[in-house]
């Protein structure tokens, strides 16, 4: 099905406002963090990086794919996919490697997609595909 994106940032700046909007991204008017919460709790997936907005998104229990930097806050735990001991419907997903996010998107967007059990079945899926082609 279709996608909408909606920027959950507080005022962002031109440039952001401009590149958001380059990319089709709804970007209602937030005031505080009620309005934050309000729009969270219409998302099906809160896809974010380590801010205030992971925080409350897994508090209130909404279904969280987390960014992290390979280097990032150490309460996070260092593993490159981890769920969350302080939010369960958080999964976190680090960098392989630094400056490199394709491993933690690629991690978000199978997340989203499959699940984390059909995300193991996809991926053993696509193993056996690899070994038959």
């Amino acid at each position: 099905g279709d996608v909408d994106l909606i920027s959950l940032q507080y005022q962002p700046g031109g440039e952001e406002e401009a590149l958001l909007d380059s990319f089709g991204v709804v970007q209602p008017e937030i005031g505080n963090f009620n309005d934050t919460a309000a729009l969270i709790e219409l998302c099906d997936r809160v896809i974010t990086i380590d801010t205030s907005v992971a925080h409350l998104a897994g508090a209130m229990g909404r279904a969280t794919s987390l960014l992290l930097a390979k280097g990032a806050d150490w309460r996070w735990t260092h593993q490159t996919e981890e769920k969350s001991a302080w939010y369960p419907s958080l999964v976190a997903f680090r960098q392989a490697a630094e400056r490199d996010w394709s491993h933690a998107i690629e991690g978000a967007v199978s997340e989203m997609k499959w699940g984390r059990e059909g995300k193991a079945r996809q991926a053993s899926l696509s193993n056996n595909k690899a070994r038959f082609d």
